[in-house]
């Protein structure tokens, strides 16, 4: 059925872009220094919405063909410049030839801005109002990383937890898991995030640069993002008219592995294509002592595929990812008591041996755009299948065996409301069924569907050096469990009203910002009706149907310096979450193992805060130093039991 769609998607494009009774419009400019009107040579001029550009020749002129007639973000950068963006909508009431459009850069020295896409308004981060780090891999991964995982724990304020170096969860601001939620270019990931041997189910095979907002987010991403978003970004298409292709290999000394990938982008005529294929093959790490932790090792096949194709007022992507795991478990055992020599060996290994997971993702995503004069209504629809197996005695039978198939829809209408004004208006939601296979040995959470639907309204205004934004948004998720097997039948509903306030002020070399979020994150399956042992953590677990919503209100100020040769970023924060859940262990052993039970409290607090220094002299471009320090507190108030 896949396939099928695939090759009608294909054969319309091809059509469309052989076909001329569509009339494509072209954009011409050059770009200058703005102090001295020279050209400024080879900029880049990037449409976000296109997910492609253009380069200026030496003569810092440029030709952007099949450009919409309508409202669209550029964004145009050069070394040693500051980056540039622009709202701008191209005239059709004049000759093509007459239209030529002036840009003038500001020389820089330092450039870290990037546009940001998960935030409404297609901001440079600077302005955002929202707390956003925004980073390319390229700028964080000059050392290559084993893992995606890995390359993101080097942003200010995130954290990776571990379970051996394919299992890797980032943490941001001490929360992680169910309460991070993560996106691929506009597709929200499902993959049994509430495990702690489960990872984040996305490979940096095709990706460019990933966004995060630090934080409640439920105002545009709806449950769950209580701590906050992990967004990462596809590698946009080539540039008009290039075909481009890249090879890397990697080797890793500790786990005696090896990282290869390949990549290919073509861009003809309004049609793209992106295809990238990327394969890991790692062992079991050395830790300092010489010795080996067992299990460790992994391999990682993923493919992926864009087909993208714009004309005039329309916009539409197509995106598949393919994404297929080999995981050993360290520190995974059956014994009555364990030692940490048990999970030690002296030498190498590479082939699968038990305990061990086996995952398949599949990731599809049609984005669909259209532009109007002043405005822009975008289509999202997606769906995500997880298939995760663990065998843990036998290699015949699994012991655990989910499968969880996700379809998500997001409907958005951004329009500006006169030339200081805009407004984004969307719905969004998701229905999701959980189901196990009869023939495991194990059902640590039982069959379940959810019905997500969420409304949602968020504007911006723009005075002088100020930008205000706020907005609202109300979810309603129906949770539904029924596993004969395990004689469970559950229904429950969640609802909650959420918004966000604050504002961006710059002034010279000062920018400040102030937000006040809130956010919420219903009860997941695990909490609510988890029974059994997870040997993955030694525990029995046991769930609470009484579970309530947790809801967090968060003040979040960042104060940014940011002169010719140094930038200086202030970020302190305070989040206080109602009716936390947590674990606690309970006064009682099953089949030898620690029975721990979920439960809330009242009050949990966290604060603390960012700070970095970034230099980059003059006298030196080739140098950069970097310094940057996290802290923060979490702490618990009023416990409440529920019994």
């Amino acid at each position: 059925m896949l396939q099928k769609g695939l090759l009608f998607f294909l054969t319309v494009l091809l059509i469309l872009s052989s076909g001329n009774w569509l009339f494509s419009q072209t954009l011409r400019g050059e770009v200058k220094n703005a102090e001295t009107m020279l050209p400024v040579p080879f900029a880049t001029v990037f449409a976000p919405e296109l997910s492609t550009g253009t380069t200026a020749g030496a003569d810092g002129k440029f030709i952007f063909t099949n450009f919409p007639t309508s409202q669209v973000t550029l964004k145009i950068s050069a070394a040693g410049y500051d980056t540039k963006t622009i709202t701008f909508t191209l005239q059709t009431d004049q000759p093509v030839e007459e239209e030529v459009f002036l840009i003038l850069l500001n020389p820089a020295h330092i450039h870290l801005d990037e546009v940001v896409v998960s935030t409404p308004f297609g901001k440079l981060q600077n302005e955002n109002v929202t707390n956003v780090e925004s980073i390319r891999l390229n700028d964080i991964n000059r050392i290559p990383s084993v893992t995606l995982s890995d390359a993101i724990s080097t942003i200010l304020g995130i954290y990776v937890s571990t379970l051996g170096n394919g299992i890797g969860k980032p943490v941001i601001r001490g929360m992680s898991g169910t309460r991070v939620v993560t996106y691929l270019n506009g597709l929200r990931i499902e993959n049994q995030q509430w495990g702690d041997d489960h990872g984040m189910g996305v490979t940096d095979v095709g990706v460019e640069g990933v966004e995060v907002i630090k934080g409640p987010a439920s105002l545009l991403y709806g449950s769950d993002a209580l701590g906050g978003v992990m967004y990462f970004i596809n590698s946009s298409y080539a540039k008009l008219n290039l075909f481009e292709m890249n090879v890397s290999s990697a080797v890793e000394s500790n786990s005696l592995g090896s990282a290869n990938q390949l990549g290919l982008k073509w861009n003809k005529n309004g049609l793209k294509i992106n295809f990238f294929g990327g394969h890991v093959f790692m062992g079991d790490y050395m830790l300092p002592n010489g010795y080996r932790v067992d299990h460790s090792r992994f391999s990682t096949t993923t493919s992926k595929l864009s087909i993208g194709y714009n004309r005039k007022r329309w916009v539409g992507n197509l995106h598949y990812s393919f994404l297929n795991s080999f995981i050993g478990l360290p520190g995974h055992s059956h014994e009555d008591s364990t030692y940490a020599e048990l999970f030690f060996s002296e030498n190498p290994a590479w082939l699968k041996t038990l305990p061990y997971q086996f995952i398949t993702n599949h990731y599809t995503l049609f984005e669909q755009k259209l532009f109007f004069e002043k405005s822009v209504l975008e289509i999202y629809l997606g769906n995500t299948i997880n298939r995760l197996r663990e065998f843990e005695e036998k290699n015949t039978i699994p012991g655990i065996d989910m499968n969880l198939i996700s379809n998500l829809y997001n409907i958005r209408y951004k329009q500006k409301l006169g030339k200081r004004t805009e407004l984004l208006s969307g719905v969004q939601g998701m229905v999701q069924l959980n189901k196990n296979n009869s023939k495991a040995e194990e059902i640590l959470i039982p069959d379940y569907t959810i019905f997500d639907a969420g409304l949602y309204l968020v504007g911006q205004y723009q005075l002088n050096k100020f930008l205000f934004q706020g907005g609202a948004r109300y979810d309603f998720r129906l949770l539904k469990a029924d596993d004969q097997t395990q004689l469970v039948s559950f229904k429950s509903d969640y609802e909650s009203f959420n918004y966000s306030a604050g504002f961006a002020y710059q002034v010279d070399s000062l920018t400040f910002r102030l937000n006040v979020s809130s956010g919420f994150r219903s009860p997941h399956v695990s909490e609510l009706l988890s029974d059994g042992i997870h040997h993955g953590t030694f525990r029995y677990i046991a769930g609470n149907e009484l579970l309530k919503n947790e809801n967090a209100l968060q003040i979040d100020f960042t104060m940014g310096v940011h002169y010719d040769h140094m930038e200086i970023t202030f970020n302190p924060f305070f989040n206080e979450i109602s009716n936390y859940i947590y674990l606690q262990p309970a006064d009682s052993i099953i089949d030898g193992y620690q029975v721990f039970e979920y439960t809330q409290t009242n009050k949990a607090q966290l604060f603390g805060g960012d700070f970095a220094v970034h230099v980059h002299p003059h006298f030196a471009h080739w140098l950069h130093v970097q310094s940057s320090f996290h802290t923060s507190t979490h702490r618990m108030i009023t416990q409440i039991r529920y019994h």
